[in-house]
């Protein structure tokens, strides 16, 4: 599992919100494009990532908390844990993937 970075981590302890709403808005439309990939079956259209929830269970259900006076915000994954958007993009890869 990723390690969660020192600034996310600041976040939590001081219990301030994130910024970055509109990457977070991108990434959430990237993946759960219902057809990511081009009828070739290997090239990922213009604007889309190959993310599977499969390979991050803990992020198969967010939930998103928007604070209206500013745009702040806070993710957290399906257990109610305050996640980053790193942690969000984050996939399981075996040794033998690339």
């Amino acid at each position: 599992m990723m390690e969660e970075s020192k600034e996310f981590k600041e976040k939590v302890s001081s219990n301030t919100w994130h910024k970055n709403f509109d990457e977070v808005v991108v990434f959430i439309k990237q993946a759960t494009n219902e057809e990511p990939y081009e009828s070739d079956g290997n090239t990922l259209k213009p604007g889309c990532v190959d993310w599977r929830w499969a390979r991050n269970m803990e992020c198969k259900y967010i939930s998103l908390r928007i604070d209206m006076r500013d745009g702040g915000f806070i993710l957290c994954d399906k257990s109610g844990n305050r996640i980053s958007l790193d942690r969000l993009k984050w996939q399981y890869r075996s040794k033998d993937e690339v």
